[in-house]
């Protein structure tokens, strides 16, 4: 007997039609390992920088140890000199006098060119034995204003200021350009003072600044005063401020406003872009939802 062929409702059929592959989800710990693996790329952005900070490192110790050796010669200098005769001590006291101010203690010290004043500890006024005499001291009566001038205005605190900043910021060209103006600017400065203090001998002050000058072994002027180094032209320039016969020693307003411009631009860090490091950017992390 032949069997007939029965008919499977469609519901009951077998599905023959072919299944997707399957979808494999990245998980969260294999994206995270893999972006933890080290690579070889190397980030030149970090190298300059490392580069940068040891180069100002170096050249800030340099700085520091240079200046140390030029403070213990001065203060071997100032701790070896003699007691002021008195014909000094009085010079010094009426210039003071004149100037309104306390005159600081004086000794004469050997193998300077010109005076100084040494600010480490108590004030002195290091006083060459060269132009100890009697004369000579008379005729320095200028040079002695000039000195306490710059007492009277706290150069030496200005100084002071000078000795950190140069170990901090020596790498940059325009702290060195502000701080030239800024010592020329006193220096001239103290000259007007000084002329003030001796109207009648501003022709013998510069003589003997012109002496003293010419005791340096590199032709450059030799300083007043630790604080006042400055270079061949603007030695001129004081030169030809102490000769003429308009000499004032007020602050003009165009100069207090250079002092500030200068002030404000001679900031080093207001130049520089501060950057910060951006973070990583992780990888979207795709999320499927199971049906």
């Amino acid at each position: 007997m032949p069997i007939e062929p029965t008919l499977v409702p469609s519901e009951f059929a077998p599905n023959l039609e072919p299944s997707p592959p399957p979808v494999f989800v990245p998980i969260v710990a294999d994206i995270v390992a893999a972006k933890s693996q080290p690579t070889t790329q190397v980030q030149w952005s970090c190298v300059l920088a490392c580069m940068s900070i040891s180069v100002r490192l170096v050249g800030a110790i340099a700085c520091f140890v240079s200046l140390l050796r030029r403070m213990v010669r001065y203060a071997c200098l100032v701790r070896n000199g003699e007691v002021a005769p008195s014909h000094l001590k009085a010079e010094v006291a009426s210039v003071a006098s004149l100037l309104r101010m306390k005159a600081p203690v004086s000794v004469v010290v050997k193998g300077i060119a010109s005076p100084f004043l040494w600010c480490v500890g108590a004030t002195r006024l290091a006083w060459p034995d060269s132009i100890a005499s009697r004369a000579d001291v008379v005729r320095s009566r200028g040079i002695i204003a000039h000195e306490l001038a710059h007492l009277r205005r706290r150069d030496h605190w200005i100084t002071w200021l000078e000795l950190g900043a140069s170990i901090l910021w020596w790498w940059n060209p325009l702290f060195w350009f502000v701080r030239r103006q800024l010592r020329e600017t006193a220096e001239m400065s103290c000259d007007a003072l000084a002329i003030a203090a001796n109207p009648e001998s501003h022709r013998d002050y510069a003589k003997l600044l012109l002496q003293l000058s010419s005791q340096t072994s590199n032709g450059v002027p030799a300083p007043v005063l630790a604080v006042g180094a400055g270079n061949v032209a603007s030695f001129e320039r004081r030169l030809k401020m102490i000769l003429s016969s308009n000499v004032s020693g007020k602050l003009s307003w165009r100069g207090g406003l250079s002092m500030a411009v200068l002030a404000v631009i001679a900031l080093p860090y207001w130049s520089l872009a501060q950057s910060a490091n951006p973070e990583p950017n992780l990888p979207p992390i795709v999320q499927s939802n199971a049906e």
